[in-house]
């Protein structure tokens, strides 16, 4: 992107905020056709229709200057100029064009090339009343003040274009970086909630099986039945997540979890108490209990689990024990994806190996006014 004025390359004005203006200031330039009742001179017919003809040509040379940018500009620019000298030797009405040169350059340039061309113009002005004495010096005064005016709002027309240009640009890169994150969220969404999901899946499919194989035909059933109960609440819960919705509460997750390691023939002790909080925080905590969880059931040995969940001054704290024998934890997608939420509200996360593994998060709460026992 870029940010250097001095160095920035002019859009053509046409199709940019300044094109209507552009456009609209050619209604200045009939003031060219007032010498032309109020001059004591009488123009002949052939000397009128060239009168006319050279303001048509300025006008089609002014409005392809509007459709050019950067070096394709100076010739259009250089051609303003040569009309208006070549216009003031017919007509003294001419000077009015030089303004329009004026402005061009300084749109088109910056600051040192601008003031090149401004005093070629200046100097064009000149040598057309005092070289050629193409038309009235009298003129030479508001001929010069018109030039000078119109070359400030050049400069003043190109810092607006400018700074409209890096606005803009800076509103895409703001764009750019939202849909990043976006993404990011939801892959973080998907491999927490795919792999719980899919991994509490491949564990019931497995004890079917194992049901099967011992001829509880019964039990075997059942676990196929929450088999298809967990595939809908997971196509769900996809949903949810891919629109950024809070599917469920943190109290019926959590109460949902515990029965899932029950099931898995792991002691569970609870002492869960849920505190009022905003929807992001009890967002953020049940996607990384799913996480945990799921790394238990898919790597623990263990037998035991403990989970606790309670308001700590301005945060809530989350700890969950299991004894499994961890010896080394590499870290992954997983783990990866739950500090990058954690750090993402502010919060802690630590994880310490002792005859066992113990997860501590603490996340700021937003509302601290009521909790829930279940």
């Amino acid at each position: 992107m870029q940010t250097d004025e001095m160095t920035f390359a002019m859009p053509k004005i046409h199709g940019t905020p300044m094109a209507k203006w552009a456009y609209l200031s050619l209604l200045f330039s009939l003031f060219y056709f007032i010498g032309l009742y109020s001059t004591d001179n009488e123009y002949s017919l052939s000397h009128t229709t060239v009168i006319v003809g050279l303001y048509w040509l300025f006008v089609c040379v002014f409005l392809l200057c509007l459709r050019v940018a950067g070096k394709q500009a100076i010739l259009w620019v250089v051609l303003v100029v040569a009309v208006a000298m070549m216009a003031s030797y017919f007509y003294p009405g001419a000077y009015v064009f030089y303004g329009y040169a004026a402005f061009l350059s300084a749109y088109y340039y910056r600051f040192n090339i601008a003031l090149l061309f401004l005093t070629g113009n200046i100097l064009s002005q000149l040598i057309a009343v005092y070289g050629f004495d193409f038309y009235a010096s009298s003129l030479l005064s508001a001929s010069l003040l018109l030039t000078v005016g119109l070359f400030l709002y050049g400069r003043f027309s190109r810092r607006e274009t400018y700074f409209h240009y890096v606005d803009e640009a800076k509103n895409i890169h703001i764009e750019q970086l939202a849909t990043i994150a976006e993404r990011e969220r939801i892959a973080r969404d998907m491999h927490d909630l795919l792999g719980h999901s899919l991994s509490s899946l491949a564990l019931k499919s497995e004890l079917a099986e194992k049901w099967l194989d011992r001829g509880e035909y019964q039990k075997a059933q059942r676990e196929i039945h929450q088999v298809a109960q967990l595939a809908r609440s997971s196509l769900a819960e996809t949903r949810s997540a891919i629109t950024g919705l809070n599917f469920t509460g943190l109290a019926s997750v959590l109460t949902a979890l515990c029965e899932q390691l029950q099931g898995q023939m792991y002691s569970v002790v609870q002492h869960i108490e849920v505190p009022v909080m905003d929807v992001k925080t009890e967002s953020t905590l049940i996607l990384l209990c799913k996480e945990w969880v799921t790394n238990i059931l898919r790597h623990s040995q263990g037998s035991k689990v403990s989970i606790t969940l309670h308001r700590e001054g301005d945060c809530v704290a989350l700890r969950i024990f299991n004894d499994g024998d961890y010896d080394a934890i590499q870290p992954g997608n997983g783990i990866n994806g739950m500090n990058a939420r954690v750090a993402e509200m502010q919060g802690e996360l630590d994880i310490v190996i002792n005859d066992g593994i113990t997860l501590s998060i603490k996340l700021p709460l937003m509302q601290t006014n009521q909790s829930a026992e279940i």
